[in-house]
This record gives C-alpha cells, sequence and structure tokens, in this order.
C-alpha cells in the first residue's frame, strides 16, 4: 500500500473576520474594546462623538492622543489574530481580535487613520465590508502632512448595526463604571473620556456604616489579588454585586452568580465587592475571565475569606424589607422584555438540543391555582393597577391569575406562567414547579431583594423570571452552571437588559 503526503493551504477564509464580529458584542462592550486600544497607546484624552445624522458616512468617530502606529503596527492592528501588545506592558488586548470583531460588530464602514509619534507619515485604513473579498490584503494609504510632534489615532465606524440614540445614557453609564479607576489620575497622566461632550466622571459609591467594609489581599498560588467590600447605602440608586478587574478596567461587571454569591444572592442584596486579577486570563472579548480549574479553586479562597463578613451582611437583610407594588407601567414593561425575549428564542437555536419531551412530570400537574394563586391587588395602589388582567407575551391574551410568555424549547413551545407577590421572606423567586413537559409555574418574590436600579422593577422582575426558567434547565435537564448562565445572558440581552 503506497502513501503520499499532500501539502495544503490553511489560511483562513477571508469571511472569518466578518463572522467572528457577530459573536455577541453588545454596542457598549464593542466600543469599550476600542476604548481599551487608546488606554494600551498611552492616551490620555481619549473622545467619541457619535451621530445620529441618518445621511452622515461615519456614525461614530473615536480619537485618541496616544502615541499612534506606524505602518507595521497599523498592519498588525488590520491582521486577523496578529497583535504587538504584551501582558508585561499592562495591555489587555493580546489575541489580535478585540478591534476588527468590535468594528466589524458596531457597522459595516470602517476607516483607520493614525500618526505615530515623532513621524511626519499619516496612515489610513479604510473598509467597506459589503465589499466581498477573496484574499487576506488590505490597501493604506500614505500621506506625509502630519505635524511632527502630534500623534494619536482616530477610528470612525459608519453604516451600523445600531441604534446608538437609545444606547448613548448606557453607554455614557458602563463607560463611568468600568473605567472608574482609570479615569482621573493613572501614573503620571491624567486620563479623560468625553462622549458627545460630556466628560464621563468616576463612579463614586455610598456605604452603609452598619455593615463594615473590608480590604485586603487574597492569597491564592503565592500571588496576591487585592479586594474592598462594603455594603451599598442606597441600594435604589445604586447597582451592586461584584466587580472583577483586569489591569484596572472592570472585566465582569456586578457578578451575582460566582464568587460565592450563587444560589444565595437574594440573601446579599446591597454587596459591592472588587477583586483585582490581572494574571488571570479573559476571552478575547474581554468580558469574562476563563472558567478554568485555576478560577474554581480561586472562588473556594474567596467563599471561604469572606464567609463571616457575608453573614454579617445576611443577619442585616434579614431584619429590612423592600417591597413595593407592581404598577400597570411595570407590568407593561415586563411583558414588553418578555416579548422580545420570546422572538429571539423563537428565531434562534439556542436551546434546540434540549429534549422537553422527556420531562418526569410533577405530582402538582392539576394543581396549579396553589402553585400560582389568584393575584390579589395591593393596597398601596388601585384594584385596576393590578396584574390580574396581566397578558401573555405570546401573541395572544392570557388573563387571570396566570400571565404568561410561550418559549420555543427543544422544538416545543414551552409556556412559563408567573405570578409577582410581595411576600415577608428573601426568597426572590419563592415557588418554581414544572407541571409538565412544557409548562412552568413560578411565584415571582417582588420583595426578595433590591435588584439595581430599583425604578426599573422590571428589570429587577424579569430577571427572575428568567432565572426560574434556568434553574429548571440546570436542575430538570442537566444544563451545567456555565452553560445555563450563558443561555440566561443571552436572553437578557435579546431584551437588552
Amino acid at each position: 500500500m503506497h502513501e503520499k503526503i499532500i501539502e495544503v493551504v490553511t489560511t483562513p477564509d477571508p469571511s472569518l473576520q466578518s463572522k467572528l464580529a457577530q459573536s455577541g458584542h453588545s454596542f457598549h462592550e464593542a466600543a469599550a474594546e476600542l476604548f481599551d486600544n487608546c488606554i494600551d497607546a498611552h492616551a490620555t484624552d481619549i473622545n467619541i462623538d457619535i451621530s445620529h445624522a441618518q445621511k452622515a458616512k461615519y456614525n461614530i468617530v473615536i480619537s485618541d492622543n496616544g502615541v499612534g502606529m506606524n505602518l507595521e503596527e497599523l498592519t498588525d492592528a488590520i491582521t486577523l489574530a496578529k497583535s504587538s501588545k504584551s501582558s508585561a506592558n499592562g495591555d489587555l488586548g493580546l489575541f489580535g481580535l478585540g478591534m476588527k470583531t468590535s468594528l466589524g460588530a458596531l457597522g459595516r464602514l470602517h476607516e483607520i487613520e493614525t500618526t505615530k509619534k515623532g513621524s511626519t507619515k499619516k496612515y489610513i485604513y479604510r473598509n467597506d465590508e459589503k465589499v466581498i473579498k477573496t484574499k487576506h490584503s488590505a490597501d493604506i494609504i500614505v500621506k506625509d502632512d502630519a505635524p511632527k510632534n502630534d500623534s494619536g489615532t482616530i477610528v470612525k465606524i459608519g453604516e451600523l448595526h445600531f441604534q446608538t440614540k437609545a444606547r448613548l445614557q448606557i453607554l455614557k453609564e458602563k463607560t463611568a463604571r468600568r473605567y472608574s479607576k482609570i479615569l482621573g489620575i493613572l501614573g503620571d497622566d491624567r486620563i479623560t473620556i468625553t462622549i458627545n461632550n460630556t466628560k464621563i466622571q468616576p463612579v463614586a459609591n455610598k456605604f452603609d456604616k452598619n455593615i463594615p467594609q473590608i480590604e485586603g489581599t487574597f492569597t491564592f498560588n503565592d500571588n496576591s489579588y487585592p479586594y474592598f467590600f462594603g455594603y451599598l447605602a442606597d441600594q435604589r440608586a445604586q447597582s451592586y454585586g461584584i466587580n472583577l478587574y483586569k489591569n484596572l478596567r472592570i472585566i465582569e461587571e456586578e457578578k451575582k452568580d460566582v464568587m460565592g454569591l450563587r444560589g444565595s444572592h437574594q440573601h446579599e442584596r446591597g454587596v459591592y465587592g472588587e477583586i483585582f486579577m490581572n494574571d488571570f486570563d479573559t476571552d478575547h472579548t474581554k468580558t469574562q475571565f476563563l472558567r478554568s480549574d485555576r478560577w474554581c479553586e480561586f472562588e473556594k479562597v474567596v467563599k471561604k475569606e469572606l464567609r463571616a463578613w457575608r453573614s454579617q451582611v445576611n443577619k442585616y437583610n434579614a431584619n429590612k424589607h423592600d417591597a413595593h407594588p407592581v404598577t400597570r407601567d411595570t407590568k407593561n414593561k415586563i411583558d414588553d422584555n418578555l416579548k422580545k425575549m420570546a422572538r429571539y428564542l423563537n428565531e434562534t437555536e439556542i436551546l434546540d438540543d434540549l429534549d422537553f419531551n422527556t420531562i418526569e412530570k410533577s405530582d402538582k400537574e392539576n394543581d396549579t391555582l396553589k402553585i400560582v394563586p389568584e393575584a390579589n391587588p395591593t393596597t398601596s395602589e388601585p384594584k385596576s393597577n393590578s396584574l390580574s388582567t396581566a397578558t401573555g407575551t405570546s401573541g395572544s391574551k392570557s388573563k387571570g391569575a396566570n400571565p404568561s410568555t410561550k418559549w420555543k424549547v427543544g422544538g416545543v413551545l414551552f409556556e412559563m406562567k408567573y405570578h409577582i407577590e410581595d411576600l415577608q421572606d428573601l426568597e426572590c423567586i419563592k415557588t418554581w414547579d414544572l407541571v409538565n413537559e412544557t409548562t412552568l409555574n413560578a411565584i415571582i418574590n417582588n420583595g426578595g431583594r433590591v435588584y439595581n436600579h430599583i425604578n426599573e422593577k422590571s428589570v429587577f422582575i424579569t430577571q427572575e423570571i428568567v432565572d426560574a426558567f434556568i434553574r429548571c434547565l440546570i436542575e430538570k435537564k442537566g444544563v451545567t452552571f456555565s452553560k445555563g448562565f450563558e443561555i440566561r445572558d443571552s436572553i437578557l440581552n435579546a431584551a437588552y437588559l
């Protein structure tokens, strides 16, 4: 038998870059990727202008006064999987994917103009994703008219995939939180980020003096990881959870399902934490730390060392009750959120690999009203504002005690029936039960805890409804925690939460 070896070309398909751009970037995450590049370039002044004009060629312009790029560095910047950055310098982007995918996630037209410090050369790169590419190459315009003492980079994006007007305020808020440790003074430089002529200010938290603030370092594998924990004074005005940092930038924000809060975070409302994890690896989008065995071991250290402090928080929260009536406006917002999620789940295949025809039926199948009791109007608002006339999210009205939303799961139409109460205990999801293959009943406790931005109660309640669904997947279908929370984030993103 004869054999031979054939050498083949394995150059990535030219469409790979545009495909990676569709990997799930939100608007503010893609913008943060470009801000990170400015900071890594030692910029002290970062400016973003967002235009809503329909006829504008470029609707987003991000400029900085960093060191700029020469021809070789710009070529690296636009070449997939190539990067000139170094973790030793405190840079975040090491995959060579971030800028390419974030530009594609934001819009179809791109332009990069850059000048290296000390040079009069100006390099300009333009890209139109509507033009089909058959090979990996690019044209770069070279001009020799840049002032010698000037440097920096200007990035322009047009034909956007997002409606920016609705997201502008969220971008400002997210930027203020993500870069709070950088805004102001970083080393000998003063960092400023300006969005549409608004100078972004770092977030200042206020803490309740009844719970002691603690700070120190976690020791793990002979390394030290600084931390700070406190209890927020005004939970209605501030978000809560644990911020996980790398190189002074928030990678994961307000986490409630990691570091010991999973499964019981409703008892720990008001917790604000910061952990600095510079030598932990992130994914290529820099929005999540990789869940390795090392990560799991580090979680155990954190949970153990915070046990006593968390116990104080639990006792303090047990004596507080912040229940507020659900108004008709809030109910309508919840239903709107669930409609968006239903459309997303019904149009995608994210849950098609789940088989909902093998569920063991509950013995409560014919006892629905005991699981989800009749809604009673609260004493603090008129009867007409109660939830007893809530409508379903599947397109048809669902009156009475069991408003519902229908989601396509595992090839079947899965119905979530929910009810909201103000209960005098801390459990967010008071009761949930999968009564048959395709029906889940849940009682959401409106008084269980105070979620971030309490004025938007719809966000808190919607998330708890989704959490009940995720519990069903994890406990009844054997879905892993990591996959469950990935599904959860996808569903919530579909409703812009």
